[in-house]
């Protein structure tokens, strides 16, 4: 074999490896968004919020602040209701939107403007959600962090109560 040919068969190799690579990487980070959506929608069940009626059918809004990784993911909850509430996801979010929402997911990539996030929330009764390490830790109320193949769920209990939101288990 010339070593023109060994090359281009190196090369061809390790491109098909990279691939193979990349396209694996994506279908856990795929699929740990799917779990983190599913996690999400089971939590927002256990939620209630002060002053809601329980016969309201007003949309519970679903903010979604910072890079947009759940993409698909979020396909599986976008037409599901809580009690008798259709969810109505929002993708873009602004820290002037924030107030609005009834729930707040921070992705990771806002790590930087976390404090920025959750003093614009003003005691607001908003559940705060994110996958940032630590996040119930740093005053958010509820983190959900991959653990192995699942989804580890921490929950700042005083943060919730303190906006008047109730978590139960029920």
């Amino acid at each position: 074999m010339s070593a023109h040919l060994h090359s281009n068969v190196i090369l061809w190799t390790l491109l098909y490896l990279t691939l193979a690579c990349l396209s694996t990487s994506y279908a856990q980070e795929s699929n740990e968004y799917q779990l983190k959506a599913a996690f999400l929608y089971g939590l927002i069940k256990m939620v209630e919020w002060p002053d809601a009626d329980p016969q309201s059918t007003e949309p519970l809004t679903v903010c979604f602040y910072g890079k947009d990784t759940f993409g698909d993911a979020l396909d599986t909850i976008k037409d599901k209701k809580v009690k008798k509430r259709p969810l109505t996801l929002k993708t873009d979010t602004t820290l002037d939107d924030v107030t609005q929402c009834q729930v707040l997911f921070v992705n990771k990539s806002a790590i930087n403007q976390l404090v920025s996030i959750l003093k614009a929330m003003n005691n607001q009764p908003v559940l705060t959600v994110s996958d940032i390490d630590q996040f119930a830790d740093r005053g958010g109320m509820v983190n959900l962090l991959k653990e192995g193949d699942g989804i580890k769920l921490a929950i700042n209990l005083c943060a919730t109560k303190q906006v008047g939101l109730t978590v139960s288990s029920r």
